[in-house]
């Protein structure tokens, strides 16, 4: 288990317009079926951030470690808990 300080993000028309959150995560690993369910999805480089259910509201976007990921899935495995899976798309030239 490893704590980590992410920005949960809501792009806004522009970077500088984007609305950012500073919260703590649990970073975990994603299994190899995550990461081929993910690539089927066109995303590499797949992360898994468990979070306080009430920190989390629909943002489509994470920033951890001075990299932007797209969250393309969420599981709540608990009332106050929160799973986020994030990845780099693959290809992507323009906004993340």
């Amino acid at each position: 288990m490893e704590i980590v300080s992410i920005y949960l993000v809501e792009p806004g028309d522009t970077p500088d317009l984007d609305e950012k959150t500073d919260i703590f995560a649990e970073l975990k690993s994603t299994g190899s079926q995550e990461q081929l369910n993910a690539g089927q999805r066109g995303y590499k480089n797949t992360l898994k951030f468990e979070v306080l259910a009430s920190e989390y509201s629909e943002q489509s976007e994470l920033e951890y470690g001075g990299n932007r990921l797209t969250i393309y899935r969420t599981y709540k495995p608990s009332l106050d808990k929160m799973e986020l899976y994030a990845g780099e798309r693959i290809g992507n030239n323009g906004r993340y």
